[in-house]
């Protein structure tokens, strides 16, 4: 039990809580800093390392949340720990939100206060036994073109997704993407894809998921997944070669007809498919491929 610890132990703890939370990446001193807290479970135990995760957010907006992996957060030796100066938008009396889980136990808390004037404040998280969503699972991230990227999972319809990315190499916030206001009040994709239309070519991102049961109610966070700056579509430089085998022949007509009439399978690279290089991948395509290989024999255009 927490009360039984040794006094030394605790101290020991706590004092490395205090330098955990003073350690945080940003050098800068500000008036607000800081804020650490010990986790404990509704049985007064300790959780593990390993054992607990969260995410936070301020403003009562999830615009841009913290994970516990991000830079200057985490969980060790029983308590949780973050920098608000992490945050674009910090500042004194600004409420926070954070949520806890311990999916050993299947036990969760949320902690709810302002930021203080201090440069460290102390906000604990009594875990309590309450179901939970479960992890978003099977989250992929695609490369389609240089400025679409394709995400999937494996959906729960009685779930809602809230979507997030961050630019890389950042270890920071992520931000949401479905939802770019982060309305608490919005729900999320109902489904299991999301089409990230914002993508900049030579852009690495990273991609993270919470699920939301009824509002409020959210799941632990996704594993973060990341994609490439670029799509690697169109080696050898051409288009058409849509099943990727290095030449564009009656097997990529073959693919393309199946992409748009029969089981509409997602080509691998849809700048690979755009034979006209209109932008998009429509039954004008399938026929410069049919005039490439069987009429004129016109040459297809190089990958723009």
């Amino acid at each position: 039990m927490f009360s039984t610890r040794p006094k030394a132990l605790y101290a020991a703890k706590l004092l490395t809580a205090l330098l955990l939370a003073c350690l945080c990446l940003s050098v800068e001193v500000h008036a607000q800093g800081s804020v650490f807290g010990t986790v404990t479970r509704s049985d007064l135990g300790i959780p593990a390392n390993g054992e607990v995760v969260f995410f936070g957010f301020i403003r009562g907006t999830d615009n841009e949340i913290r994970l516990s992996s991000s830079d200057g957060a985490g969980f060790d030796l029983g308590y949780w720990y973050d920098d608000f100066q992490n945050y674009l938008d910090e500042a004194p009396g600004v409420r926070f939100d954070y949520f806890f889980f311990d999916t050993t136990v299947v036990e969760r808390c949320q902690v709810s206060a302002t930021i203080l004037s201090e440069s460290i404040q102390q906000e604990d998280a009594a875990l309590l036994a309450v179901s939970f969503p479960a992890a978003p699972f099977g989250l992929q991230a695609t490369r389609e073109s240089a400025e679409r990227v394709t995400l999937s999972w494996d959906y729960d319809p009685d779930l809602t997704y809230h979507v997030y990315r961050r630019t890389q190499p950042s270890n920071g916030s992520h931000f949401r993407l479905d939802n770019p206001a982060g309305s608490l009040a919005n729900p999320g994709v109902a489904g299991s894809t999301f089409e990230d239309t914002t993508a900049e070519e030579g852009i690495a991102y990273d991609y993270v998921l919470i699920a939301e049961y009824h509002p409020g109610e959210y799941s632990p966070p996704s594993l973060v997944v990341e994609v490439s700056a670029t799509s690697g579509c169109c080696i050898p430089p051409t288009v058409g070669d849509v099943n990727q085998s290095g030449e564009v022949d009656i097997t990529d007509l073959q693919v393309m007809i199946d992409n748009q009439f029969l089981t509409l399978t997602p080509l691998v690279c849809e700048a690979e498919g755009d034979t006209d290089l209109s932008g998009q991948v429509d039954i004008t395509d399938l026929q410069v491929l049919i005039d490439n290989q069987f009429l004129t024999l016109k040459p297809l255009p190089p990958c723009p």
